[in-house]
């Protein structure tokens, strides 16, 4: 994957409604973490304060999110809740 694959991949994550986005470590109500391209190698950055990471975990670079996304499309939350619910019934 190249830096620039990783970036749009990284940015894709930090805007994906489903997952967590990567915050800051020093103040998680900081603006979500921006990738950028530093001396060959991409890192986060927060844009409020000089909190930098430099290791992107591997399930942000690894994950399809166009496939997760459709996957949650064809999702029917109605039948997840009663099948829960049926859990519970039964337990």
């Amino acid at each position: 994957m190249t830096n620039k694959e990783k970036i749009e991949q990284i940015k894709k994550w930090q805007m994906y409604e489903h997952f967590h986005p990567l915050t800051c470590g020093n103040d998680s109500n900081h603006e979500i973490l921006k990738p950028i391209e530093i001396e060959g190698k991409v890192i986060l950055v927060c844009p409020q304060c000089d909190y930098k990471q430099h290791k992107i975990p591997s399930v942000v670079l690894d994950t399809n999110l166009d496939k997760w996304e459709g996957e949650m499309k064809n999702i029917n939350t109605k039948d997840i809740f009663l099948r829960k619910k049926k859990k519970k019934i039964i337990r």
